[in-house]
C-alpha cells in the first residue's frame, strides 16, 4: 500500500458508517424513504469494495482488469468462486442481485429501491466482511503471505453457483 493510499477496510467503514447513520433516527429523522437509497447505495459500496479486495489483494488482480470496473456482485462473487474456488459467504451469494440493484437504481431511479429492514440485516455481514478485510491487510503489512483461505466465507451453501453465475472467465 502506497502512502497516500486508504486502507480498505477504513473505506468500507466509511461506507458501513453512512448505511448506519441514514438508517438511524439521528441522520434520518423524518424516517425520509429517500435516505434509505443512500443507505442501500453504500451498503452495496461496501460488500464491492470488499469483493475487489479480495481479487486485488490475494489473487493479484490488476486494477486495470476490466473485472474490477464492473460493479456487479454477482459477477464478483462468480469470478471469486470460479476462477480461484474462494469460499464467499452464502448470504452475499444468494442476495447478490438485490445488492447489485441498490448500486445503479439508488442513484438513479426515483423510487424506493429497498427497505429500511433489507439493508439493516445485510450490516452484521458487512461488518464481519470489513473485519477480515483488516485482518486481511494487517497480515499483509507485517509481510505474512495470504491466500483464500484467508477469506472469510460466513455461511456456506453455494451449490447452484455453476447454475446461476456461469463458469466462464470474464
Amino acid at each position: 500500500m502506497s502512502a497516500n493510499q486508504i486502507p480498505a477496510s477504513s473505506v468500507i467503514t466509511a461506507d458501513i458508517a453512512t448505511v448506519k447513520y441514514f438508517l438511524s433516527a439521528e441522520g434520518n429523522p423524518n424516517n425520509d424513504e429517500a435516505m434509505y437509497n443512500i443507505a442501500a447505495y453504500h451498503a452495496q459500496q461496501a460488500v464491492e469494495k470488499a469483493l475487489k479486495f479480495y481479487l486485488r489483494e490475494i489473487f493479484g488482480e490488476d486494477e486495470n482488469d476490466r473485472a474490477l470496473k464492473v460493479h456487479d456482485i454477482a459477477t464478483l462473487a462468480g469470478w471469486l468462486q470460479l476462477e480461484y474456488n474462494a469460499d464467499i459467504p452464502s448470504e452475499i451469494i444468494d442476495r447478490a442481485e438485490e445488492i447489485t440493484d441498490w448500486e445503479a437504481n439508488s442513484r438513479y431511479g426515483h423510487s424506493l429501491v429497498t427497505t429500511r429492514e433489507s439493508i439493516l440485516s445485510l450490516v452484521p455481514l458487512m461488518e464481519a466482511v470489513r473485519d477480515n478485510v483488516r485482518e486481511i491487510e494487517e497480515k499483509i503489512s507485517k509481510g505474512i503471505s495470504v491466500s483464500d483461505s484467508d477469506i472469510y466465507a460466513g455461511e456456506q451453501d453455494n451449490s447452484d453457483l455453476h447454475n446461476l453465475y456461469g463458469t466462464e472467465r470474464l
